[in-house]
């Protein structure tokens, strides 16, 4: 946990600002980012959700876009829970990016 700036507190491990109920998400999303995002300071809180009456209508359809659901004040795409929209916007498109791109080296192989 130490070599990858991931600490746990109030239940929760944290690292670079955000917070995992699992040690494992941590320690995958510390070493997808590399070294430069271990320098944040991982104690920092994490962001607060916006509430829902703050939701932009483009906020609902990007959350439609992606399967996003709220879960109170925070949102839920698949199995992860994040505490902002844009993180769980981010995460979607990186992971809808990566299977078109595997799915073309299929169709090229």
């Amino acid at each position: 946990m130490q070599q990858h700036a991931i600490t746990f507190g109030d239940g929760h491990f944290h690292y670079a600002g955000y917070r995992y109920e699992r040690l494992s998400d941590a320690a995958a999303y510390a070493l997808l980012n590399g070294p430069l995002r271990r320098t944040v300071d991982s104690s920092s809180n994490a962001p607060q959700a916006r509430p829902a009456a703050l939701l932009s209508e483009t906020d609902h359809r990007r959350m439609a876009m992606f399967a996003i659901v709220r879960e109170g004040a925070r949102f839920r795409w698949g199995p992860y829970r994040y505490d902002r929209l844009a993180d769980a916007i981010a995460y979607a498109t990186l992971m809808q990016r990566r299977d078109e791109s595997v799915r073309a080296q299929r169709r090229q192989s």
